[in-house]
């Protein structure tokens, strides 16, 4: 994964979790009978999301081939036994 889509899925859960702690404040406060359940959910959401996220990254991580370094075109096929010049 791209540093770049890394760093715009930080941000993404950053504000996610901004916001989900503030509405679970708000539901901490209010004195609904749905407020109990939106309360839970939250809570709930404040620590899946996470974890989500990281799996994500891990996964993509895991099954992404890892890209072979290039050997210089001067080196390639040649030992140094085989170089006659001795460098």
């Amino acid at each position: 994964m791209k540093p770049k889509t890394k760093r715009i899925m930080a941000w993404i859960l950053i504000v996610i979790l901004v916001l989900m702690y503030v509405s679970t404040l708000v539901f901490a406060l209010l004195k609904t009978k749905w407020a109990a359940n939106a309360f839970r959910i939250s809570i709930a959401s404040t620590i899946l999301l996470p974890i989500m996220f990281y799996l994500i990254i891990f996964f993509t991580r895991l099954l992404t081939p890892a890209k072979m370094p290039e050997m210089p075109a001067d080196t390639e096929g040649t030992t140094e036994s085989e170089n006659p010049e001795g460098d």
